[in-house]
């Protein structure tokens, strides 16, 4: 499912899949818009970010995750796809902290 998240940002939803499959789903859709020719455009190109959903996670931290991934590509050559989990492994990117000290009154 492909929807539009923003002025030039889209979201995709894949079936349950493997990382490998997503990755090659998604190169093919950014090889396809590289290739085609858009009416009064020419050429563009497309740079994409994506992460797993997973049970235990937040839909806006799964959003902000695979936004950290697009930005990256962007920052880093654009037209390419970046997956967060793999970017956080190789260091590239790095968690956020997340401070679990709670005071109770």
């Amino acid at each position: 499912l492909l929807f539009r998240f923003g002025v030039e940002e889209f979201l995709v939803a894949l079936e349950p899949t493997p990382y490998d499959s997503a990755l090659l789903a998604l190169e093919r859709f950014r090889t396809m818009v590289e290739t085609y020719e858009f009416p009064q455009l020419g050429y563009i190109t497309i740079s994409s970010g994506f992460e797993k959903i997973s049970e235990q996670g937040f839909p806006e931290a799964i959003l902000e995750s695979a936004d950290n991934a697009l930005y990256y590509a962007k920052e880093h050559g654009r037209n390419q796809t970046r997956n967060y989990s793999r970017l956080i492994e190789e260091g590239k990117l790095h968690k956020p902290q997340i401070n679990s000290n709670i005071d109770l009154f």
